[in-house]
């Protein structure tokens, strides 16, 4: 018994030093409000919108307290985040492509517009894979979905 008490322990205290992330879902309206508190009724201090990463603080019923990338604090319903259940912060290398650079995308398609360009060589942080396509933090601290075709560990 005193076996099982100290897992669970351990467990529990091993899960609240890991920071767990999010990404927010889409939604009908493009957007999710942050909030002062856990409910629709408090003040909206900002919108997220799909694909923006948070990082879990508190949980009360169906609402997370999360924290943006700007330090910023604030509720969201936890409906509309999904857990990075793949983020592992592998560092990934750009390989050679046909066109000699790989886009940095808004999303993860080549229709989606093109934030920025990766060149051979270049390395990356995994956040999370949907498909074919990996979200990808790169040196500057930019945030965008990438072909894992061109992609090595």
């Amino acid at each position: 018994m005193k076996v099982f008490v100290l897992t669970a322990v351990f467990a529990v205290l091993a899960r609240g030093a890991l920071a767990q992330e999010f990404m927010v879902a889409g939604m009908p309206d493009g957007y999710l409000n942050l909030r002062t508190g856990p409910g629709t009724n408090y003040k909206i201090l900002t919108r997220l919108f799909p694909d923006d990463d948070v990082s879990y603080v508190e949980e009360r019923g169906n609402w997370l307290k999360v924290r943006l990338r700007n330090g910023e604090v604030g509720w969201a319903s936890e409906k509309f985040l999904h857990i990075y259940t793949n983020y592992d912060g592998t560092i990934l290398t750009v390989q050679q492509t046909p066109t000699g650079h790989l886009n940095l995308r808004e999303g993860p398609s080549g229709k989606h517009p093109i934030k920025g360009r990766l060149f051979p060589g270049d390395t990356v942080i995994n956040y999370a894979r949907k498909g074919a396509w990996i979200r990808v933090q790169n040196r500057r601290g930019d945030f965008g979905w990438v072909h894992s075709k061109y992609l090595a560990f």
